[in-house]
């Protein structure tokens, strides 16, 4: 139980840590932080994608409209 704990923990300091990093350099290089930010926004939004691929999003609502065939 610990070291789920302490992976849970070096992960999310990590998870942090990457983001204010980023956002210094954004506002430290202020001709290209709208370039930045864009590819930023766009890795973010690829990993979202990438981990929920297998998801079924049907089958998480109970009250479906959508008539299964």
């Amino acid at each position: 139980m610990e070291s789920l704990d302490r992976n849970l923990t070096i992960l999310m300091g990590s998870v942090l840590l990457i983001l204010y990093g980023f956002m210094y350099t954004i506002l430290q290089l202020q001709d290209y932080s709208l370039l930045l930010g864009s590819i930023g926004l766009f890795i973010v939004l690829a990993v979202a994608m990438y981990l929920s691929r297998k998801i079924d999003w049907y089958s998480l609502s109970s009250n479906s409209y959508i008539n299964k065939e």
